[in-house]
C-alpha cells in the first residue's frame, strides 16, 4: 500500500484518504439509520401486540358483563337486563370484527378462531332470546303471564267454592294447591299427574254432594277444567325454560375454550415480542 501511495502525489493522496473518510460516514449513518429503522419496525411490533392484548382484555370484560346481565335477568326477571345484554352483545360484535382483522396480519389461526367465537356468540344470543321470550309468557310477576293466569283460575275455584262448606272437597282443592306449590318449587312433572288425580277425584266426589246445586256444580267444574288447562300451560313452559336455560348454557360453553385459547396465544406473542 505504501509503494502503491508513493507513486500518487501528496494532493491526490490527500484527495483519497478524505474520500475514504466520506465512504466511513457514509457507511456509519447507513448502519446508524439501519438501527433505527429495525428499532422502529421492533417497537411496531410491541405497540399491535400490546394493543392486541388490550382488545382482547376488554372483549373479556364484554363477555364477562353478558353472563352477568344473563344471570341477573334469570334471577331478577327484569327488561332493564335484558337490553342490557343486547347491548353489551352489540359492543362485543364490533371488538371480535377488529381483533380478527388486527390479528389477520399476524396469526390467522387465532382470527379464524375469534370468528368460531362471533358464530358461537350469534348462538348465544338467540338462545338467550328464547329464554326471555318464554319467562315473559310465564310472567316476570306471580300476577302477570301464565303464572297470572294460574293464580286467577284457582283463586275463582276456591271463591266459588266457599260458598258451600263441603270438608272434603276443600281438602282435595287444598291437596290440588300444594302439588301446584311442590311443582313449582322442585319442578317435578310427577305433581302434572298428581293434579289430575285430584281433579278427577273431587269431580267424582263432588258430583255425589247433594248440598251443591246441579247448575254449580257445572260451574265449578268448568271453574277446575280452567285452573287445570292454566296449570298444564304453565308447568309446560316451566319445564321448557329449564330446558332452554341449559340449551343457552351449553352454547356459551362451546365457545369458552375457544376465547381462552384466543387469549393465552394473544398474551404469549406478546411476550414473546418483548423478548425479541
Amino acid at each position: 500500500m505504501s509503494s502503491f501511495l508513493s507513486h500518487i502525489s501528496v494532493k491526490y493522496q490527500v484527495g483519497l484518504l478524505g474520500l475514504l473518510g466520506i465512504i466511513g460516514l457514509l457507511a456509519a449513518v447507513a448502519v446508524f439509520f439501519q438501527g433505527i429503522e429495525k428499532f422502529a419496525e421492533q417497537q411496531a411490533r410491541l405497540d399491535l401486540a400490546a394493543d392486541q392484548q388490550f382488545q382482547a382484555l376488554r372483549l373479556d370484560a364484554a363477555l364477562l358483563d353478558a353472563r352477568r346481565a344473563e344471570k341477573n335477568f334469570l334471577i331478577r326477571r327484569e327488561d332493564r337486563y335484558v337490553e342490557r345484554h343486547g347491548r353489551v352483545l352489540g359492543r362485543a360484535d364490533t371488538m371480535i370484527a377488529a381483533l380478527a382483522a388486527s390479528l389477520a396480519g399476524t396469526d390467522t389461526a387465532l382470527a379464524e378462531k375469534l370468528r368460531e367465537i362471533g358464530a358461537g356468540l350469534d348462538t348465544y344470543r338467540q338462545r338467550f332470546a328464547t329464554v326471555v321470550d318464554s319467562q315473559r309468557r310465564l310472567g316476570y310477576k306471580e300476577t302477570e303471564g301464565l303464572e297470572g293466569n294460574l293464580r286467577a283460575a284457582v283463586h275463582a275455584v276456591e271463591t266459588r267454592l266457599k260458598e258451600y262448606e263441603q270438608a272434603e272437597l276443600a281438602v282435595l282443592m287444598l291437596m290440588m294447591r300444594r302439588h301446584e306449590k311442590d311443582f313449582m318449587l322442585r319442578l317435578a312433572p310427577k305433581y302434572i299427574e298428581d293434579i289430575a288425580k285430584r281433579k278427577v277425584a273431587f269431580t267424582a266426589l263432588m258430583a255425589e254432594t247433594g248440598s251443591i246445586p246441579p247448575a254449580t256444580k257445572q260451574e265449578i267444574t268448568g271453574l277446575l277444567n280452567s285452573y287445570q288447562d292454566a296449570f298444564n300451560a304453565f308447568a309446560a313452559t316451566r319445564l321448557q325454560l329449564v330446558e332452554q336455560v341449559e340449551a343457552l348454557s351449553s352454547a356459551y360453553a362451546a365457545i369458552d375454550p375457544l376465547i381462552e385459547q384466543v387469549f393465552a396465544g394473544i398474551a404469549d406473542a406478546y411476550e414473546a415480542t418483548q423478548q425479541t
